[in-house]
């Protein structure tokens, strides 16, 4: 005697897909993915890597090889039109060639055991997830790295003036710290016809009417220079100043040439 099991919609589905995927599996073969490899990290694997082999012939300006590798611009080619490495295609990188042995004439590295079958394929998953960079593991080693234009940006602490100063902006405060260190003093504030003449003589190329000076010297409102300064910066006149080395320059014959070419191509 048979007893009737009620199934419900939804496991009939799920009995038939199952049953699909297994015959699937049994004609097809065993198509499942396979794991995906293990991410490669610059700073971990590469880095280390290009330090312990590579860094000692292709680093810095003076490398004795003539070939940077420690600069991606030059590793890809952008800087030489010749790149080792082409992101994402390590078959078309000429370093995996260089490494791996298939350049029969030239192997690299040139001295010492070349590299293991594992540090190639590192070197090549790398290249083909697009060689990704981390220029702060380089900077250091960078010639001159030390110098201001290499330091990222960072908000420094304002100079506290001393009591009685006339520092009013920080820009004050650090003028007044650095002449306090030379053992100098802030010069008197200029009057206020030599403020506006050196204003006008520097942002319009010319010096102020009378009327204009007359005006600001009697004005002695706190904001009267920051007013002078948005109204001068507002003129014509300050854009046709400095409109003029834009205008002077496409005279020189090359600079006319490129400035006519990116404006009309």
């Amino acid at each position: 005697m048979r007893i009737p099991v009620a199934i419900s919609a939804p496991a009939i589905l799920v009995l038939v897909l199952l049953a699909a995927r297994l015959s699937h599996g049994v004609a097809a073969g065993d198509r499942s993915p396979r794991p995906r490899s293990k991410a490669v990290d610059f700073g971990r694997d590469i880095y280390p890597l290009l330090n312990a082999r590579c860094f000692e012939c292709h680093r810095g300006a003076d490398a004795t090889s003539g070939v940077r590798l420690d600069l991606r611009a030059e590793l890809v080619g952008e800087t030489t039109g010749r790149p080792l490495v082409v992101p994402g295609r390590s078959e078309d990188s000429r370093l995996i060639e260089l490494v791996s042995g298939r350049d029969a004439e030239t192997v690299m590295p040139p001295h010492g055991p070349r590299l293991s079958d594992a540090d190639v394929k590192l070197l090549e998953r790398w290249i083909d997830r697009g060689a990704a960079w981390d220029d702060d593991l380089l900077l250091p080693a960078i010639e001159g790295a030390d110098h201001w234009a290499f330091q990222p940006v960072r908000r420094p602490n304002v100079p506290v003036p001393a009591h009685g100063s006339r520092a009013v902006t920080p820009v004050d405060a650090f003028i007044l710290a650095r002449l306090n260190t030379a053992g100098l003093e802030m010069s008197p504030r200029a009057p206020a016809r030599t403020l506006i003449r050196r204003l006008y003589l520097d942002l319009v190329g010319f010096p102020p009417l009378d009327d204009e000076v007359e005006r600001f010297a009697g004005d002695e409102s706190l904001d009267a220079w920051p007013r002078l300064v948005d109204r001068v910066l507002a003129s014509p006149r300050y854009g046709e100043r400095w409109g003029r080395h834009w205008l002077t320059s496409p005279r020189h014959p090359l600079v006319a040439r490129v400035w006519v070419n990116r404006v009309w191509h």
